[in-house]
């Protein structure tokens, strides 16, 4: 009976020591990661914040130099002239080539002009002659343009 009461003592003992290096190590640590969670994630957000916008000014950097690529300086006067004058709308082949996914109505309309009709909603198209889809057309979803038939050559 001895035996197994020194066992016992043990066990008990054993487990009072672990109750006091919880009490005195492992909880005030646990304790002061909990403290600290709210500050890891701002410094986390933070650096997110940083990234992003960071990505934000390069992507606006890269749409400025591809906008000086996609139109040759000589060309810029060329196109300005060949504008349409007086109905608003252009069939101009090489206008339509100008243009590219993602351009918002003001690029569109000082790209091509006027349209003849348009059919607004979440699917806008802006038509550029009265035979609708058979003829050059822009496709816009969320204001931007997703797609676009253009004139064909005569």
């Amino acid at each position: 009976m001895t035996h197994s009461y020194l066992t016992i003592n043990v066990a008990d003992d054993l487990k009072k020591q672990l109750k006091v290096i919880m009490n005195k190590c492992l909880l005030p640590f646990y304790g002061a990661l909990l403290l600290m969670a709210p500050l890891l994630q701002a410094a986390d957000d933070g650096a997110a914040q940083q990234q992003l916008e960071a990505l934000q000014q390069r992507v606006t950097e890269l749409e400025k130099r591809l906008d000086t690529l996609a139109i040759p300086q000589g060309q810029q006067a060329t196109r300005a002239a060949s504008a349409p004058q007086s109905s608003g709308h252009s069939e101009v082949i090489s206008d339509w080539k100008l243009l590219k996914v993602g351009y918002s109505y003001e690029e569109v309309r000082e790209l091509l002009g006027t349209p003849v009709k348009i059919t607004p909603g979440l699917m806008e198209f802006w038509f550029y002659s009265e035979r609708d889809l058979d003829g050059p057309f822009v496709k816009f979803i969320f204001n931007q343009v997703n797609s676009w038939k253009a004139p064909q050559a005569k």
